[in-house]
Order: structure tokens, then C-alpha cells, then sequence
């Protein structure tokens, strides 16, 4: 994995996640530390560890809240994982 897909964000740092060039669904990978991801169109952040994974929505505003120091990667989600959405994947 190259240096420049890695995100790094320390502990008690707040993020906003880069705008995607992409208008399709993605995954946000924790590769290690935790923290809480807010998606602005839910109510309540989603706590986050290590090794575990989360769909987001094309066009959606996330911030991530290091609780400790974390790594996270940005991918585009799959076909398959974009229907459990019901979002058509747009390329």
C-alpha cells in the first residue's frame, strides 16, 4: 500500500475527510488506533477500531476524532457493497 493512500490522524485531532473525486460509495478501513466517525446526515458517530471497516455514501461530509493515534485508508466500495447501500455505482 503506498505512503499516500495512508491517512494519519493523532490522538484528540479532528479531521475532515477529503472531498472525493469519485461520486461513489467507499470504505473507510481502520488499519490501526480508534477514533469516531461522524457522517453528517446521522445522528450518532460510529466508534471505530482497529481492524474494522465502515460503507459511506457518495457526497456525504465525514470528520474523523482520533481517540487514539489511528491509520485509515479511503477506498471506492464494490459494486456488490454499493447495492447494500441501494446506490448504484457511478464511474
Amino acid at each position: 500500500m503506498a505512503e499516500q493512500d495512508l491517512i494519519h490522524i493523532w490522538r484528540g485531532e479532528r479531521v475532515l475527510l477529503p472531498e472525493r473525486l469519485q461520486r461513489c460509495p467507499y470504505r473507510l478501513h481502520c488499519l490501526s488506533g480508534s477514533g469516531l466517525i461522524r457522517v453528517m446526515s446521522r445522528s450518532r458517530p460510529y466508534r471505530l477500531k482497529s481492524a474494522q471497516s465502515i460503507l459511506i455514501p457518495a457526497d456525504e461530509v465525514v470528520t474523523v476524532s482520533g481517540s487514539e493515534d489511528m491509520v485509515i485508508t479511503l477506498k471506492p466500495a464494490s459494486e456488490a457493497e454499493a447495492k447494500k447501500l441501494n446506490i448504484k455505482e457511478t464511474k
